[in-house]
């Protein structure tokens, strides 16, 4: 073909360093992504936690209000524990398009040796 040595030596290794990088991304991104979802979870266990404690507090006082705390506290939780689903897929989606990147540049990479 017309391109030299040189120049193909300069692109597989221009392509290889993006593949790289992006390797790097996707990881880093993985680790983000775990690091917010074990902070999620932390969460939702320390409102599960609060929860039950006031709960007991108040069936010990035979609250009036305890129903509706209970009904809130739960919703609460439930709220939490849609925040970690959705950031959960919102996590693998990215590293999805992310593993998808690395992929067409390893391809790109083969055509070009």
């Amino acid at each position: 073909s017309g391109i030299s040595k040189s120049d193909r030596v300069t692109a597989t290794t221009h392509l290889v360093q993006e593949r790289e990088a992006a390797a790097e991304r996707v990881r880093s991104a993985s680790l983000d992504n775990d690091a917010r979802v074990a902070e999620l979870a932390n969460q939702i266990e320390s409102q599960r936690q609060q929860t039950q404690a006031q709960l007991q507090s108040e069936r010990e006082a035979h609250s009036a209000q305890q129903s509706a705390s209970e009904a809130a506290l739960v919703q609460e939780r439930e709220a939490a524990a849609e925040r970690v689903r959705s950031a959960s897929l919102d996590n693998d989606a990215r590293v999805a398009e992310l593993a998808n990147q690395i992929e067409s540049q390893r391809q790109l990479v083969q055509q070009t040796q």
